[in-house]
């Protein structure tokens, strides 16, 4: 009888700090997701906010794609190699 009550006290012990411990886990992570969703809207409002740039110089220009001469040969580079021949 006396070790039942031993082995149960221990047990409910056992029990309390796994409890404590899932408890302290949960609270972490909710933190983590909170501090989370607080980046993925301030990405967001920046992404918002350099679209409305890109946009702006590229109605500043005339047309997008002279903002990104890297993306490939323009017209004239191609008419420069045909007259070549």
């Amino acid at each position: 009888m006396l070790n039942s009550r031993v082995y149960l006290a221990r047990f409910r012990m056992k029990k309390k700090e796994r409890l404590q411990s899932m408890e302290k886990s949960m609270s972490d992570l909710q933190r983590k997701a909170e501090d989370l969703e607080k980046e993925v809207g301030d990405l967001r409002k920046e992404n918002s906010w350099l679209k409305e740039i890109v946009i702006m110089k590229g109605k500043q220009r005339g047309t997008l794609g002279q903002d990104f001469p890297a993306q490939g040969p323009s017209k004239k580079g191609q008419d420069d190699e045909g007259s070549d021949e």
